[in-house]
C-alpha cells in the first residue's frame, strides 16, 4: 500500500488544503492527514475540533482513501510510524518554498521518506489559514475560502 502524510495544524482547515489532499489522491491508495501540533502556537480550534472539521470537509467519495490523526513529534517519526512513502506539502509562493525545501531535507535525512510538493491552484494561492482567523477576527465572512461546516463553525464562533 501506497501511503503519504499531509501533515499541518489546519487551524482552520481551508480550501487550499483540501485541493493538496484532492490532487494528491490519485498517487497514494491512503493519505494520513497529521494534525500536528505546534507549541509555538496557540490554536484557534483543539486537535479535536480540526479532526472533526476535517472529517466533515472530505468528499464522502473519498473518505475511504483519507485518515485523519493528530500527532506531537516530529512529522519524520509519524511517516516511519505509519510507513509511508511520502509526505505530502502545499506551496503557495516562494516564501513557502524556502522553508518548507528545508524541512523536507531535514525530514528526508531522519527517515529516509521524500517530499511531494504540490503548487497551490490559482484560485486556493492566496488561502492561509492565518488569514482566515484574521478575516474572521474583524467580522468578516470567510466562506469562499473554507469548506463549508468550518464557515458554519467559523460563524456560530463569531457570535
Amino acid at each position: 500500500m501506497k501511503r503519504a502524510i499531509y501533515p499541518g495544524s489546519f487551524d482552520p482547515p481551508t480550501n487550499g488544503h483540501l485541493s493538496v489532499l484532492m490532487r494528491a489522491l490519485p498517487v497514494f491508495d491512503e493519505i494520513v492527514v497529521a494534525i500536528m501540533e505546534n507549541p509555538d502556537k496557540q490554536p484557534m480550534f483543539t486537535a479535536e475540533d480540526r479532526k472533526w472539521l476535517l472529517e466533515q470537509s472530505v468528499p464522502a467519495e473519498v473518505k475511504g482513501k483519507i485518515r485523519v490523526r493528530s500527532y506531537c513529534g516530529l512529522v519524520a517519526d509519524l511517516a516511519g510510524e505509519e510507513q509511508a512513502v511520502a509526505i505530502i506539502r502545499g506551496l503557495r509562493d516562494s516564501l513557502d518554498t524556502d522553508a518548507e525545501r528545508r524541512m523536507a531535507h531535514m525530514n528526508e535525512a531522519l527517515s529516509g521518506i521524500p517530499t511531494l510538493f504540490l503548487y497551490a491552484t490559482p484560485e486556493t494561492g492566496h488561502v492561509a489559514s492565518s488569514l482566515i482567523k484574521d478575516i474572521v477576527k474583524h467580522g468578516g465572512r470567510v466562506d469562499a475560502f473554507v469548506p463549508a461546516a468550518v464557515a458554519a463553525r467559523l460563524h456560530r464562533s463569531q457570535s
